[in-house]
């Protein structure tokens, strides 16, 4: 054999082992990758099941002590209530009774509170438009907008998709996101407005997947939420204002995560913007994604990559 037809059958022999080796350090990578990100995943799922454990145990302690407390309170309410009655002749002991009565209704309901964060959530799902469950979860809140002196906005008239839902909890859930923008945006110099907004999105579920969903987007003018807060916000009991139990957020979070769905908070990012809280939840059918700028959260990001990848799919 001619030695330049050994050498032409070497460099070839060469070529396509470099080529296999080439081919072999991208599957690598690749595959390293892959694995990063699972690692990541499961890491997610590990802390969120230590911390559903953890509210789990929690719950039901706090759930034992508000039973407890619950039954004599009732007694002093009765007692003060008819103390004060017998009172009405003299204003001054009177006005005693009737703070102490004051006292127990507001520690009724921070025990309401309580029990509602223990208690195990059975759903009874229905098929319910996003756009009406805006419009209610609005009116329930008029007490609380027209006390915080804002303007509340809802603005869900382009969002005709269905999530598939316990309308009793989830407008509960909508209803103390609200509450607190409106507490938040009625502390501002500025202006004192709170945004309702159902959209679109892309949800990633447990298994890395993605399916359609509908975001509830609550953002008010307040002074928005730092990084600290941020980090301990859904913890129960945890609050930055004077009075409350610190639950409204927890609560919120149980129900929505009862619903397969997710919660995202952050900031604004436009001039005065403040805290912009997302409720997301699978919808009930295919949703087309008309909105999904603005908020600059992790599920708006996935469905404008979503929406290039498609584009981008299309034209090649």
């Amino acid at each position: 054999m001619p030695v330049e037809m050994r050498e032409a059958e070497l460099a070839t022999l060469i070529e396509s082992f470099n080529g296999a080796v080439a081919h072999l350090t991208a599957t690598h990578d690749q595959l390293q990758g892959e694995v990063t990100r699972l690692q990541g995943e499961l890491a997610g799922a590990q802390s969120q099941l230590h911390r559903a454990q953890e509210l789990a145990a929690l719950g039901e302690m706090a759930a034992g002590i508000a039973h407890e407390v619950r039954n004599p309170l009732g007694s002093i309410r009765l007692y003060a209530e008819a103390l004060a009655q017998d009172l009405r002749d003299r204003p001054s002991e009177c006005s005693v009774a009737e703070r102490i009565v004051r006292c127990v209704t507001h520690l009724n309901a921070v025990v309401g509170d309580v029990l509602a964060f223990a208690r195990e959530l059975t759903l009874e799902l229905e098929t319910c438009e996003a756009k009406s469950l805006c419009d209610e979860a609005a009116e329930l809140c008029a007490a609380s907008v027209e006390t915080a002196g804002v303007t509340l906005r809802v603005d869900a008239a382009g969002s005709l998709a269905e999530v598939k839902c316990d309308r009793g909890f989830l407008l509960q859930a909508l209803a103390n996101v609200i509450r607190n923008g409106c507490e938040a945006a009625g502390e501002s110099d500025g202006e004192r407005v709170v945004e309702v907004k159902a959209c679109a999105r892309l949800l990633r579920q447990a298994d890395g997947t993605r399916r359609e969903a509908i975001a509830f987007v609550v953002r008010d003018t307040g002074a928005g939420i730092s990084d600290e807060v941020r980090g301990r916000i859904f913890n129960p009991f945890f609050t930055t204002r004077k009075t409350g139990t610190g639950l409204g957020l927890s609560i919120v979070h149980r129900i929505v995560d009862a619903h397969g769905g997710a919660v995202t908070i952050g900031n604004g990012t436009e001039t005065g913007g403040g805290a912009v809280v997302e409720l997301l939840l699978p919808t009930a059918g295919p949703v087309a994604h008309t909105d999904v700028e603005g908020l600059g959260t992790v599920e708006a990001r996935l469905a404008q990559d979503a929406r290039a990848q498609s584009v981008g799919g299309a034209a090649a």
